[in-house]
């Protein structure tokens, strides 16, 4: 069975960046969700599936889970 993606939301700020990359790191299939005006620079280097939506839009979340 494959693994499960995981996803991390918030993933270019401070917390959630070495999450992300510790993640990513693993070999883990990693799917971030972003704000469209979200600066990337900590995540650009990492191989990750992103998404941008507002994590309070039910659409935009059910999205990034599938």
């Amino acid at each position: 069975m494959a693994a499960a993606k995981k996803l991390v939301i918030g993933s270019s700020g401070f917390p959630g960046s070495p999450v992300t990359r510790q993640l990513a790191t693993a070999g883990a299939q990693v799917r971030v969700m972003l704000r469209r005006t979200s600066s990337t620079k900590r995540i650009d280097d990492l191989d990750a599936e992103r998404c941008c939506g507002d994590v309070f839009a039910d659409e935009a979340l059910r999205t990034a889970t599938l």
